[in-house]
């Protein structure tokens, strides 16, 4: 790619940023002045955001490539807590990975570590389709606080709609989130979810 057609890219990347902010600056200011919005469209409009991020490759962030690494590395028994992914040596896991973690061990728990092999195994350690393991990780983690947001609101009598808006629909869950297929979209939905399940006196629920 030239330097100017890098150089467009990134100019178009940074208005698809602005419109995005702008947008839902204009749609939380509605949603705040028309208390009582239905859910529905709020929903698709969230749809028609995520539609073309989720199909993308990863933005803005290469840690996707380290979690596939390290699932790769307990796939064949190296331990991601002791080595970084270079152990993994040359191919196209160690290829993709942020130079800057090729040699740090995993910081997360060893439940993702486990989740992370089980996507390598069922993606036949093909990348691509291990990208898409992780992107359907974080599309889970997105849903459960689509789904938490709008309880826990209620729960403490605010409106279930503006709730949506300032913490569903923020760009950085869009972006960021799924976008970059980050394990946090996962840790996310599973603390709203735990909240909300426990406001609606499902406690034990909640806990686990």
């Amino acid at each position: 790619v030239g330097t100017t057609a890098r150089f467009l890219g990134i100019i178009l990347v940074y208005l698809g940023i602005a419109l995005l902010l702008g947008s839902w600056y204009e749609l939380v200011r509605t949603v705040r002045a028309r208390p009582g919005t239905a859910l529905a469209p709020l929903i698709g409009v969230l749809v028609a955001w995520a539609a073309p991020i989720v199909v993308a490759p990863p933005l803005f962030s290469r840690d996707v490539y380290s979690y596939a690494a390290q699932g790769q590395m307990v796939t064949r028994g190296i331990s991601p807590y002791a080595h970084g992914p270079a152990a993994l040596g040359a191919g196209p896991y160690l290829r993709l990975v942020d130079p800057l973690w090729a040699h740090s061990p995993a910081p997360y728990g060893p439940a993702w570590e486990r989740l992370s092999a089980w996507i390598v195994q069922l993606s036949g350690r093909d990348v691509l389709t291990a990208l898409v393991g992780f992107r359907l990780v974080a599309l889970v983690g997105v849903g459960l606080m689509a789904w938490a947001v709008p309880v826990l609101a209620r729960s403490v009598g605010r409106d279930r709609g503006s709730a949506f808006a300032l913490a569903v629909m923020n760009p950085l869950v869009v972006l960021d989130l799924l976008g970059s297929s980050h394990n946090d979209a996962l840790m996310l939905g599973l603390l709203v979810a735990g909240c909300a399940a426990a406001r609606s006196r499902h406690v034990a629920v909640g806990l686990l």
